[in-house]
């Protein structure tokens, strides 16, 4: 029996299909590293917490917005790591998300020249094409010392199951290379979305209003 997909916590018309961190944790993942598949705090590939920014000072115990908040589970991938994964695309709004980033400690590091990001899509055991790729050097761009957003759309795979592949590659330096994916997600997103350039949509629908003919 297939169950249906769960709701992300804090984006109730979102629905999750895969969450690869728990699809890693269960070994549901084909996992390629230098310390090959195994996870651990000495491997190259691990599942954990990573924090980057202060918690909300008024709620030090309670994680912000779980799905996309400062603290989230990680999928740390020390280059050059893969983790690949099958899923069915179920609809056109269908998306693969996370955040990206490397640990705090590496952003204040005498050396390193950030980390390479990206997503592989491949069907039918065909070799896997790179959808979308980013290199991340928060080291040298403060900007870059956050949760970058990624959001790949796969409404081109809409009813047919593809593999994913998540890649962290070196640049040239291997040194303090310390990055991951934070909250891993293939998710059908039904959220409201305002067009490019377009009105703000509005905070509350009320009812339509009638009027005498």
């Amino acid at each position: 029996m297939t169950l249906p997909p769960r709701s992300v916590p804090g984006t109730s018309p979102n629905l999750i299909v895969a969450d690869v961190a728990d699809l890693v944790r269960s070994g549901r993942t084909r996992i390629s590293s230098p310390t090959g598949a195994d996870l651990g705090a000495d491997k190259f590939v691990d599942v954990r917490w990573l924090l980057v920014g202060p918690l909300v000072g008024s709620r030090p115990d309670v994680v912000e917005f779980p799905h996309g908040g400062r603290q989230r589970q990680w999928l740390f991938m020390h280059p050059s790591s893969r983790v690949a994964f099958d899923v069915t695309v179920p609809e056109a709004q269908t998306f693969f998300t996370a955040g990206m980033a490397l640990r705090p400690e590496a952003w204040y590091t005498d050396f390193g020249d950030g980390v390479r990001f990206a997503v592989d899509v491949a069907v039918g055991g065909a070799t896997p094409s790179e959808v979308y790729g980013i290199r991340l050097n928060p080291r040298a761009f403060p900007d870059e010392r956050r949760w970058v957003e990624v959001r790949v759309p796969l409404a081109s795979y809409a009813g047919r199951q593809i593999e994913i592949t998540l890649r962290t590659d070196p640049v040239d330096d291997v040194r303090n290379d310390w990055a991951g994916w934070g909250n891993p997600l293939v998710v059908i997103d039904r959220t409201l979305l305002r067009p490019p350039n377009g009105p703000i949509v509005p905070a509350s629908v009320g009812t339509r209003p009638t009027f005498p003919r």
